[in-house]
């Protein structure tokens, strides 16, 4: 198992400096784990690239914890999509994502509630 970032080292940088630990993720995340099985049911399953699904753990990401104990980040791309992404929390810090795609509309909705909610309004 290889463990390899793809995201910009400005993305990685802020993914760093960000306190993932406030009552949402129980460890900060420093890194991400892909291999060649996850990196392809990525890009062929779902047309997601790894620095793709990575900017969405560093551009204002919602996180929920799933009922197999896996979590999911909700979230935008630099470009505007906006993705769910599963990953497992590992020991370290290490993120492995699972899977994701494209939010649907009610996926959307929640996002949108969540961060006004976040944000006061």
């Amino acid at each position: 198992m290889a463990i390899a970032g793809f995201a910009s080292a400005a993305l990685r940088a802020d993914l760093r400096r960000r306190n993932w630990s406030s009552n949402v993720l129980p460890v900060r995340i420093v890194e991400f784990e892909w291999d060649d099985g996850n990196e392809l049911h990525f890009a062929l399953g779902h047309g997601i690239a790894p620095g793709e699904a990575e900017e969405v753990f560093a551009l204002a990401p919602l996180y929920r914890k799933t009922e197999r104990g896996h979590y999911s980040v909700f979230g935008p791309m630099l470009s505007g999509r906006l993705l769910v992404i599963v990953f497992e929390l590992k020991g370290g810090g290490i993120a492995r994502p699972i899977t994701g795609w494209d939010m649907n509309t009610a996926e959307r909705r929640y996002h949108r509630r969540q961060r006004a909610r976040r944000h006061g309004s």
